[in-house]
């Protein structure tokens, strides 16, 4: 017991001695616990964070059903692990004798239970909310004001403590026509004539026309309300309706006063007793499908997509596996490499009675004590960067959840849980004993007189390459022979490097299967425009079928255009037309590969059987699914664009078209995009449990110079012949494609009208809608101010406001950012671990090798030839290392690429080319500063000096 004290004092003077490689284990293992504390904290601080920010947008409730009786909530309550509910009933509409609204002369009151205020987001501008059932806290729509520039806040104070009575009724519609119909698209009802139909609360206000009437008629007793509060404005409360929202609060015994009400539910779970088939089981017990609130419960790793949870843990996993790889290799670096000063002072202890236990204590005493000291440091040094990376991060996660205009900003705070600091210390422990285990484990070994001789007793011999000589001279010869004889040097300082980069390019590789998936999930909306530049200004035009007073016709827009074009303001003008699903395409048109796509998703959804209304079997397979889906039914879609002719020429040329066919033949012909993703989120046939993603090249069966059938309906289609087939890079520069959903065919404008001919078509806007690009000159103050007021006056032109490219941002691509600033921030830290990894590496080689450097300058060897060995010993290490990287990269692409198509289909992840590319260089000139700088710190000594300087 008394050597191993005095083993722990003389390890202690040692590591005194050796400040500068005592300093760089320290600060490498305070990273390490940094680190740790940002994955175990942070990632809790995080979750909690967004919970708070996601239940800004749909409230902090988890599930909701809607017209559940009560028999169906009695069997709800009773489950395990619903662990709350909250009751709202609609009570009805009612006018509101202050309203100053004309669009909404109406009142839509709910009631709800207290607690509901909270959970739903209820936010009070001014008064309170409302505590019994005669009291309302009414929406700030009430205003018209609320639309307009001039918004007053002040003037909802006179609302508060007026009262007034309610009486609720319903509406109908009523047809004034003898014959024909009237129908509105936006609720999807159509009044035949002299029909009367029942229409929701939410429909929008009319006044009576020649067409149709409304009829009211009064529902229950009057109501006494007093407005006791404003609340803000909610996404339920929606413009378009004829009431504006009000809450008033209901007491649980209020709600099924009779056998058929029903009501609407919200429900907070206990998400630490959920199942993946608990909100599936809840479904099947009330007969009806719920309202998941996703932007809550994904950061639980408990929504309803058991992939996108499954991806959650997999990421912290991961960062948790390369922090410890990364720590791992820094602390076993630094021991490794101090391998022979070690064996000295162990080796004179050896001699005098250590055992290889006591030795192997010195390492573990030297690693512990220094975590010992690093554990608090890291852990107290971790929450401020959690905290101010928060902070960070803030605008990108408000971003993703669209909650960029939040009512209230939402403050950041440190959530430390006891298992997350437990965590923090086992795996700081662990990654300290796993990283000095190898080292202590082979300085136990090493006997007395080879520990005082400070070597290894190596058996084999090896020979001085002198070809080596003769290809890089004297200098090449001796960093030939460092490279052969001190392995354990070369192999530390490979290590360090391999590690940096592996980490680099794994991350860097994931995250880019992780934009691919976030990209399929949630960017699968088909949009497909020209690029804009910032100013330009964007106008819509769509052809109607029948001429109506008060519409633009063709003439009118082509007239339009004409004006535009002759104004001096306006530098350029540029028309796309376009139609999603123009064209109808029969299955010989699509590949194999794309084939089995979609049965993978028929597969996912649980397509195996279907049946009529009388019963009969409609398809009892994924192949008769597939038959009657899309060979029976030509169920392939493709979309037409119509570009100008200068840029639809400049495409053709980048993917090397057949000229012949696109220019100078009589019949249609186009370039075909084919290029498809099918998902079940873009291709939806059932319910899935998950998610699942198919990329396909060339999902088409056909090539340049082949011919196929476009069919408008059954009988009526147009022969056309591919010209040219494009990939990303052809067209990327002038069109932006997102959603892949389906094929699409480029035409110029005469290929367009010879199909619109062809099709007995008017014109080409036929096919669709016209977007025009205007590019102003100058501010375009005039130009912007002729579209609104054309616009302004016709259904069919629509003018598109300037912050067009703002608003076409989508949610994949916020989360993307998102993704990639934590990436960015992970790199940056574990970054400084390999740094130092890197530093303490090439310090101690260049410290071991001052003797050699006296020994070969007492020789006359020049400093510059020194250096130039040291560079081609570097160049050596960076071989290996770039090499074992590649080996390593290239097999953990293979394991993420296993991984996200085993879990989520068939992906094209795309290799970060130009960053790996950038990691070569950057690290090249890294390892190549770091040699040069540290050896120029050595001062020329005399030999004799050198050899002598054998100390600890």
């Amino acid at each position: 017991m008394g050597n191993t004290k005095i083993v722990h004092q003389i390890t202690g003077q040692y590591m005194k001695m050796n400040k500068k490689r005592t300093l760089t284990t320290f600060l490498g293992i305070v990273f390490m616990v940094l680190l740790l504390t940002c994955v175990f904290v942070g990632k809790d601080t995080a979750i909690e964070y967004m919970r708070e920010v996601a239940s800004e947008k749909n409230g902090k409730w988890h599930i909701a059903f809607y017209d559940l009786n009560q028999e169906d909530y009695s069997r709800l309550s009773r489950v395990d692990y619903v662990k709350k509910t909250v009751q709202s009933k609609h009570l009805g509409l009612t006018t509101i004798p202050f309203s100053e609204n004309q669009n909404r002369p109406f009142l839509n009151i709910r009631g709800m239970e207290a607690e509901g205020f909270d959970w739903c987001n209820v936010t009070v501008l001014a008064g309170r909310l409302p505590q019994n059932d005669r009291e309302l806290i009414v929406s700030e729509s009430v205003y018209a004001a609320f639309m307009n520039d001039d918004y007053d806040f002040s003037g909802q104070r006179s609302l508060l403590g007026q009262t007034f009575s309610a009486q609720f009724f319903g509406r109908k519609l009523k047809s004034l026509l003898t014959e024909g119909e009237t129908f509105f698209p936006y609720d999807g009802v159509t009044l035949k004539a002299g029909a009367v139909v029942d229409i929701t609360d939410s429909f929008p206000y009319f006044a009576d026309t020649d067409s149709f009437q409304i009829l009211y008629e009064n529902i229950g007793d009057p109501m006494e309300y007093t407005v006791v509060g404003i609340m803000k404005s909610t996404d339920t409360d929606l413009s378009s309706d004829a009431g504006a929202l009000a809450y008033t609060c209901l007491k649980k015994e209020a709600f099924y006063l009779n056998a058929s009400e029903e009501n609407n539910v919200f429900i907070m779970l206990d998400l630490d007793r959920l199942k993946v088939d608990s909100i599936w089981e809840l479904e099947n017990l009330v007969g009806k499908q719920c309202e998941e609130n996703d932007y809550v419960m994904i950061f639980s790793g408990k929504s309803g997509d058991k992939n996108l949870n499954f991806m959650i843990t997999a990421c912290e996993v991961f960062f948790l596996s390369l922090i410890i790889l990364a720590s791992v290799v820094l602390i076993y670096n630094v021991f490794n490499l101090s391998y022979r000063e070690r064996c000295k002072y162990l080796g004179m202890l050896s001699s005098v009675g250590a055992t290889g236990k006591q030795k192997r204590s010195s390492v573990y005493y030297e690693a512990f004590s220094l975590l010992r000291l690093a554990l608090p440091l890291g852990f107290g040094l971790g929450l401020p960067v959690i905290y101010f990376g928060m902070r960070f991060l803030s605008p990108f996660i408000q971003q993703v959840l669209f909650m960029d205009l939040v009512v209230r900003q939402i403050p950041v705070s440190l959530k430390i849980t006891v298992s997350a600091v437990l965590f923090v210390i086992a795996f700081s422990i662990l990654t300290v004993f796993v990283s000095a285990y190898l080292p202590a484990r082979h300085i136990s070994k090493v006997g007395a007189i080879q520990s005082i001789r400070g070597e290894e007793k190596n058996k084999k011999q090896y020979n001085t390459s002198r070809q080596l000589g003769k290809w890089l001279g004297a200098e090449g010869m001796l960093a030939g022979s460092f490279l052969t004889r001190q392995r354990r040097k070369r192999r530390g300082i490979s290590l360090a490097i391999t590690v940096f980069l592996v980490i680099l390019l794994v991350t860097s590789y994931a995250s880019k299967g992780i934009h691919t998936v976030l990209d399929k999930k949630l960017g699968n909306e088909y949009e497909l425009r020209l690029h804009r530049q910032p100013g330009d200004l964007y106008l819509e035009y769509f052809e109607i079928e029948e001429a109506e007073e008060g519409y633009y016709q063709n003439s009118d827009y082509q007239a339009l255009k004409e004006e535009l074009s002759r104004n001096p303001e306006i530098e350029k003008i540029q028309e796309i037309v376009s139609e999603i699903y123009a064209f109808y395409l029969e299955d010989s048109f699509v590949s194999d590969a794309y084939r089995e796509a979609v049965k993978g998703i028929m597969k996912a959804q649980n397509i195996t059987e279907k049946k009529d209304k009388e019963g009969n079997v409609v398809y009892s397979s994924i192949e008769e699914a597939y038959n009657r889906h899309f060979v029976e039914y030509r169920n392939h879609g493709m979309t037409l664009v119509v570009l100008p002719d200068e840029m639809f020429r400049k495409i053709a040329e980048n993917c090397h078209g057949n000229e012949d066919i696109l220019y100078r033949s009589p019949g249609v012909s186009g370039i075909l995009l084919d290029h498809r993703s099918v998902t079940t989120e873009n291709l939806i046939f059932g319910k899935t449990e998950g998610f699942k993603a198919y990329d396909i090249p060339h999902a088409s069966s056909l090539k340049v110079g082949d011919s196929f059938q476009a069919y408008v309906d059954n009988a009526n289609y147009a022969e056309i012949t591919i010209g040219a087939i494009a990939e990303e890079e052809d067209f990327r520069d002038y069109l932006q494609v997102s959603g892949e959903s389906f094929f699409t065919l480029l035409m110029d404008r005469s290929s367009a009208e010879k199909l619109a001919a062809s099709l007995e078509h008017d014109s080409i806007y036929q096919f669709g809608t016209a977007d025009l690009i205007i590019t102003p000159k100058g501010d375009g103050k005039a130009v912007r101010q002729k579209l609104i007021e054309v616009s302004g006056a016709v259904d069919n032109l629509i003018y598109v406001a300037d912050d067009y490219a703002e608003m076409a941002k989508t949610f994949s691509t916020a989360i993307g950012n998102l993704v990639d600033w934590m990436l960015i921030c992970f790199v940056v830290l574990t970054s400084m671990i390999c740094l130092l990894n890197l530093i303490s590496s090439i310090q101690g080689r260049i410290l071991d090798q001052k003797q050699e450097f006296a020994v070969l300058q007492s020789v006359g060897m020049t400093r510059k030839q020194i250096e130039k060995m040291l560079c081609l010993e570097a160049g050596g290490i960076l071989a290996e290392a770039f090499l074992i990287s590649v080996l390593l990269s290239e097999g953990f692409f293979a394991l993420i690429r296993y991984g996200l198509n085993a879990l989520v289909g068939r992906l094209n992840i795309v290799v970060p080319y130009g960053l790996v590319a950038g990691a070569f260089v950057g690290t090249v000139l890294v390892v190549f500063g770091l040699t040069i700088g540290f050896f120029r710190r050595v001062k020329d000594e005399n030999i004799l000096e050198n050899i002598r300087n054998d100390s600890v």
